[in-house]
């Protein structure tokens, strides 16, 4: 890697922190300095790389999509906790933040790391599932939750592209929507998607699907079913049977039992 190739806007070009990047990140000693973190654990759609040296917090990335084992000379560097190009790593550092703290102080190792990270996913699937475009076939991330987060089923639909970014609401059982930023080009192919996996989305907010990895694994894309004649909203709407009361989980049920 190139000295020159982590410099951007928002690095100083005399930073030593910068040489000694360039110098290991494609060394022989770079698994001491760095650990990668792959779009599996992330979403995101390329790896990037934190420092567990505590004289330099600095992450690496590569722009090209894709996972990665190692930097390649196209990486750019950014402080931990200075805004980078990359918006998305800015929030997931900050959300991160006590973990890679714990990580500079050589409180945890890079297999902690993992753990931790992994276990705050799991955490998250287990009450709101977070469900990319190249799974549903829609133009933006939704965000699916339990029956115990939500008045009324309904989905997020995200319309900017950080984890604290705007969302809109759509209603699953009626025509209400809050927030502005869909076209109704938008809105109408996420009702179809809807229509598509009412079930699934009606058994994961009543607690009948065990986690969001199982939802995940259910749900089907709008893509190819886009002028489906029966996906049509309004039919959908006027078919509904009124939901009384939660459906119990009966794999939970079985493990209290025992």
């Amino acid at each position: 890697m190139r000295y020159s190739d982590l410099i951007t806007e928002d690095n100083d070009p005399n930073d030593p922190h910068l040489k000694f990047i360039a110098q290991t990140a494609l060394s022989d000693d770079a698994d001491t300095i760095w650990t990668e973190i792959r779009p599996n654990l992330t979403g995101f759609n390329r790896t990037f790389w934190v420092s567990f040296d505590p004289d330099f917090p600095y992450f690496i990335v590569d722009p090209t999509p894709g996972s990665r084992n190692f930097p390649t000379n196209r990486c750019q560097a950014f402080n931990y906790w200075k805004p980078s190009k990359y918006p998305e790593i800015d929030d997931w550092m900050k959300k991160h933040k006590k973990i890679l703290l714990d990580l500079l102080s050589q409180k945890i190792d890079s297999i902690d790391l993992y753990n931790h990270i992994r276990q705050s996913l799991y955490e998250s699937l287990m009450e709101m599932a977070n469900i990319k475009p190249e799974r549903t076939g829609l133009n933006q991330t939704i965000y699916v939750s339990r029956r115990n987060r939500s008045a009324d089923i309904r989905i997020k639909v995200a319309v900017e592209k950080t984890l604290q970014g705007k969302t809109v609401s759509v209603a699953v059982r009626d025509d209400k929507v809050l927030g502005d930023g869909l076209s109704n080009k938008d809105l109408e192919l996420i009702r179809k998607w809807i229509v598509l996996n009412h079930k699934e989305l009606l058994e994961f907010w009543n607690d009948v699907s065990d986690d969001g990895v199982e939802l995940l694994q259910q749900l089907k894309s709008i893509s190819g079913h886009e002028d489906d004649p029966d996906l049509n909203w309004d039919n959908y709407l006027a078919n509904l049977k009124p939901d009384v009361s939660p459906k119990t989980n009966t794999k939970k049920s079985k493990k209290k039992q025992k």
